[in-house]
């Protein structure tokens, strides 16, 4: 929630240290349990999110993450509209 605000007020810094928070987060989470879905989904919309709002530069990586989400797991339908997204 703090990202969208953050982005909402246009503060681009704590949008990227929101973002960045929760991708630690989430990856501490999928570290514990390496086939937790909602880690994974969640990282991979960090990943998008943080392109989109923040560095541009990231959208390879989050492509590429989602799309092994869905290699893996192709009822992920949050991995999915993020991949749509990035793509978009």
């Amino acid at each position: 929630a703090d990202a969208f605000d953050a982005v909402t007020a246009g503060d681009e810094d704590r949008t990227r240290s929101s973002l960045d928070r929760a991708r630690e987060i989430l990856e501490e989470g999928l570290g514990a349990n390496p086939h937790s879905r909602d880690a994974a989904v969640g990282l991979g919309i960090v990943f998008f999110y943080r392109s989109y709002y923040v560095d541009g530069r990231g959208y390879p990586h989050a492509i590429e993450f989602l799309t092994r989400i869905l290699e893996a797991d192709p009822y992920a339908v949050d991995a999915a509209r993020s991949l749509a997204n990035a793509y978009a």
